[in-house]
């Protein structure tokens, strides 16, 4: 919601910053539409199986929901467009070198690629800390973009790389 109110804010005010916010709740919104619509379908299909026999019935409509699902992330390119969308944007933002990074992640891009950094957990309870896990999301978003991003580099920027997830 934040950079809904943001975008919505440079709006109204008539902002002249207001291309890049627009790209980031775009990047962010089929970012999101992208993981949402695939933890959907594997939902929809957990529960078809836990129900046996019956998953496949008629009154269980799961056979139906998951055809919907299934047929929209495929006609609407959610499970190809968005994805790359969604990477692209984010492989922009960390590959500038400028100040101008909304992403919070890629301002600390260095910070979190260092080979000695750590986990500052020390117990299974400090796993329980918010902050901890956002941090350690940071690092591994941004070593698997930073992958990805020599990667396609070796390839000469060639978008079909086979990249171990």
């Amino acid at each position: 919601m934040l950079v809904h109110d943001a975008a919505l804010e440079s709006i109204k005010n008539g902002d002249v910053g207001f291309g890049a916010k627009l790209a980031e709740l775009h990047n962010v919104s089929s970012g999101l539409k992208a993981w949402i619509s695939n933890k959907v379908g594997e939902g929809i299909e957990v529960c078809r199986r836990l129900c046996g026999g019956h998953g496949f019935s008629q009154s269980s409509n799961l056979g139906h929901l998951f055809a919907e699902i299934a047929g929209a992330n495929t006609f609407e390119g959610t499970s190809d467009v968005l994805v790359q969308q969604h990477t692209r944007y984010l492989l922009k933002k960390l590959s500038l070198t400028s100040d101008d990074k909304s992403v919070q992640f890629a301002s600390n891009a260095k910070s979190y690629t260092h080979h000695e950094l750590q986990s500052k957990a020390e117990v299974p309870a400090d796993f329980g800390d918010f902050n901890l896990l956002v941090n350690a999301f940071r690092a591994r978003a941004t070593r698997s973009l930073l992958a990805l991003m020599a990667s396609m580099e070796a390839t000469n920027k060639d978008g079909n790389v086979n990249i171990i997830r």
